[in-house]
């Protein structure tokens, strides 16, 4: 595992404790909670950026993953299907 990877685990975590402290204080509509977040410009709204920069490649290589998961198992029954 690279260092880039565990960087992308390490910020989506964070993305969800972030979430999770400064939802308590406010809506429970998620945009809600990220645009005031953002609005009130404190190095708070920088680490959520951050974050969900991080979390939005993560569900990305999740996409892939699952993905080369499926067509790995298409050709495994294609091949089984093949064989006498």
């Amino acid at each position: 595992m690279g260092t880039g990877c565990l960087w992308v685990i390490v910020v989506w975590h964070v993305l969800y404790l972030i979430l999770f402290l400064i939802a308590e204080k406010q809506s429970e509509s998620l945009v809600d909670v990220v645009a005031s977040t953002v609005r009130q410009g404190s190095p708070l709204s920088f680490l959520v950026a951050l974050s969900l920069f991080g979390w939005a490649i993560k569900q990305t290589i999740n996409v892939i993953q699952m993905k080369t998961a499926a067509d790995v198992c298409v050709l495994y029954d294609i091949e089984k299907k093949q064989k006498p």
